[in-house]
């Protein structure tokens, strides 16, 4: 190998290590898989996988479901914001309650009004855990039955290693694999306000003003949504969609670096996330 074609070698290896941000967040280098599981391909085509496809703690990627569920029942179009939520001294309770926990949540204040559109922004921006109490409750009467309907959901979607025990994915009884949310992911993406809602970068929000998406690889190898998801048990989770011209590339990313820092879990997830679509872009 000569000294220049070495050189050459050398600056590109250092390059692939650099770890960039992207709207303040970190994006860690795009690398095969080592950890958790995959799951990737062209929607409604074979999904090629890495790790057992077992079922795990999801974390907020369970927000998908969430809205999905919700938009079914309460469909939106481009221009419409959707009837209004009242907010209740219920409400405001559980927002003082998960406070102190370190939960994602939107500031909420008895008598305030959030349009659906603004209700499913913060759950799906945000990614606002009280929020998504709030839309269930509204859904379906009580979050038992909305927690039952998503889980009827799933059922039907043929989502077999998925359950769900609460609306936002805090609690690690909340369990999926990485096929069967990218399975969802496909569904999801037919629903054009939440496409539309997922695909955003930043959103104004009562109370809140403007407030940034969490999935930092918006707009990076034409990513175009979804979702992502951490906790303490389920690690970083990114459930993701991307544009390859005419082609859409659905995946999902579980159990990233369990136990590291928010932000260091992520990264490994946006990371993974951009080699996954880059192997199919190639392909």
């Amino acid at each position: 190998m000569t000294a220049a074609v070495l050189g050459l070698v050398t600056l590109a290896t250092a390059l692939l290590a650099v770890t960039f941000t992207s709207a303040g967040r970190r994006i860690g280098p795009a690398a095969p898989p080592m950890e958790g599981q995959t799951a990737v391909g062209s929607a409604g085509r074979h999904l090629h996988t890495f790790g057992q496809q077992r079922p795990v703690p999801i974390g907020s990627v369970a927000k998908v479901m969430t809205a999905y569920v919700v938009l079914r029942h309460h469909p939106l179009k481009s221009d419409d914001d959707g009837p209004k939520l009242q907010v209740g001294p219920a409400d405001v309770r559980d927002y003082e309650g998960r406070r102190s926990t370190g939960q994602s949540l939107l500031e909420v204040q008895a008598g305030d009004e959030l349009t659906e559109r603004q209700a499913l922004e913060a759950l799906l921006i945000p990614s606002a855990n009280n929020i998504a109490d709030l839309l269930a409750d509204w859904d379906a009467g009580s979050i038992g039955d909305f927690v039952a309907d998503m889980n009827a959901t799933a059922r039907a979607l043929g989502l077999r290693n998925t359950h769900y025990v609460d609306p936002s994915g805090f609690e690690p009884a909340t369990v999926s694999t990485a096929v069967d949310q990218t399975r969802l992911a496909e569904h999801a993406m037919r629903i054009p306000a939440l496409a539309d809602i997922v695909g955003q970068r930043s959103v104004r929000l009562p109370r809140a003003g403007t407030v940034r998406n969490y999935n930092a690889l918006l707009g990076t190898d034409g990513v175009i949504g979804l979702k992502t998801g951490t906790t303490d048990q389920a690690g970083g989770n990114l459930v993701f969609a991307a544009r390859d011209g005419r082609r859409l590339i659905v995946g999902a990313v579980l159990g990233q670096k369990i136990g590291a820092s928010t932000q260091d879990s992520l990264a490994q997830a946006f990371g993974v996330a951009r080699y996954l679509i880059e192997s199919v872009q190639r392909g």
